[in-house]
């Protein structure tokens, strides 16, 4: 009985190698590419998540943007009617020149905050196309762990099968 245990554990056998490496790479193959599809189903799902919330902010910026060029169109409208009274009721001219200065330093700050939020749009655009590159990456990353998987499954089961059959024959002769 001792020479059977020892003869078990020992490392006199090939086959008992590759029946041993055949359950390494049989555990390895089904654990490990699971886990990493987890991990990165997890990462996926964080970009898609700041995805949706750039594509709403996004969204709300296009909003602002065209309101902004709406309201910036009517101060310049504004400004147009204003220099047509200016010339047609000379007697009103400082007031007619005051309100026309405030209107152009309205037209000046709708002008900029426009400028700005497109920037702001443009800077949102380029996140959002990062975040899609980096969803093609996880998906691509997501198939090569499955490929990787059934390599090493098929590798495992082959060296288990194999090295098991030939490790029992061997461990058969020498007990028997």
């Amino acid at each position: 009985m001792d020479g059977g245990i020892s003869s078990l554990f020992g490392s006199d056998n090939p086959f008992k190698f590759f029946f041993l490496a055949g359950v390494l790479l049989l555990i390895t193959s089904l654990y490990y590419p699971f886990e990493k599809k987890h991990e990165l189903d997890i990462q996926r799902n964080k970009v898609e998540l700041s995805d949706s919330t750039l594509r709403l902010e996004l969204i709300t910026l296009q909003k602002e943007v065209k309101s902004l060029s709406v309201g910036y169109g009517q101060v310049i409208e504004d400004l147009d009617s204003l220099q047509q009274m200016k010339a047609k009721t000379p007697s009103r001219i400082d007031e007619i020149s005051a309100i026309i200065n405030q209107k152009k330093i309205d037209s000046n700050e709708k002008l900029e905050e426009i400028t700005r939020k497109k920037y702001d749009l443009e800077v949102k655009v380029i996140q959002l196309n990062f975040m899609k590159k980096e969803i093609e990456i996880y998906q691509s990353h997501l198939s090569e762990f499955k490929n990787y998987s059934i390599i090493f499954f098929l590798i495992g089961s082959f060296l288990f099968l194999y090295g098991g059959y030939r490790w029992l024959g061997y461990f058969k002769r020498q007990t028997g």
